[in-house]
């Protein structure tokens, strides 16, 4: 019966690897194909591999979003004006008549913070807590890209606003003021 068994189960395989072999090679052509993305100028600035998914995703809609297929758009020479939101912020976006974003102001809520920026927080402020923090992203498509971090830590009966600046690989702490709870 131990011999009956390996057998069968050899010629199941041997039967399997004999399926897999044919004689019939079809040459096939493929077109080449070149994927562009007509905003891809605006996510290159705007994102990098620090920001929350949150941010991501919503500037991933943004640079996707068809503007020519939305009624009421009518193709004139004229700037149109977009509104994208999601549980932590919103968008509006500019598009010119042929789809691509001329301007952004994007602001995001209580999103995770980069490691970068939060070492920069608290450097300076140990043993301090997060009460909230929100990110800033103004994009022109002629300009520089504004990236500000506002962050709100507290400790005890005092609380403290910071504003971080992200130019390039850069933080700055543009300024922080020191506020007492009544």
């Amino acid at each position: 019966m131990k011999t009956f068994l390996i057998g069968l189960f050899v010629i199941s395989f041997i039967n399997l690897g004999y399926s897999q072999v044919t004689d019939d090679k079809k040459e096939v052509a493929l077109k080449s194909v070149t994927v562009t993305t007509l905003n891809k100028n605006y996510l290159d600035r705007v994102q990098d591999l620090t920001m929350s998914i949150y941010v991501k995703e919503l500037e991933n809609s943004v640079s996707n979003y068809d503007i020519t297929r939305v009624p009421g758009f009518d193709g004139r020479d004229k700037p149109f004006k977009a509104v994208f939101k999601s549980q932590k912020g919103n968008i509006v976006a500019t598009f010119d008549s042929k789809g691509k974003i001329l301007t952004t102001l994007e602001k995001f809520k209580n999103v995770k913070l980069p490691d970068p920026v939060l070492a920069l927080v608290f450097k300076d402020n140990p043993n301090w807590g997060m009460l909230s923090d929100s990110y800033l992203v103004v994009y022109n498509c002629d300009k520089p890209v504004k990236k500000i971090y506002k962050v709100q830590i507290v400790k005890g009966d005092l609380k403290k606003r910071i504003r971080i600046d992200f130019n390039g690989d850069r933080l700055v702490v543009a300024n922080s003021e020191k506020l007492i709870f009544d």
